[in-house]
């Protein structure tokens, strides 16, 4: 089994990273779901937690840990 862990810039903060470029989280969605189908886990701010999990490409079994 492979699994990912992905920690990006959390929405709103890029300009916080050296590269200063919002991640796309939908299309990050779409490429943890491809290439992890064992399993995923994905850090974000628990502020931006609703927004994250209301974008389509979030899968509908998904499990929330805090």
């Amino acid at each position: 089994m492979i699994f990912a862990y992905a920690d990006p810039p959390y929405p709103g903060m890029a300009r916080l990273y050296p590269e200063k470029t919002e991640v796309d989280h939908g299309e990050l969605f779409t490429r943890l779901c491809a290439d992890y189908p064992d399993g995923w886990a994905l850090s974000t701010a628990s502020t931006t937690l609703r927004a994250v999990l209301a974008l389509p490409e979030c899968p509908d079994d998904v499990r929330i840990m805090s």
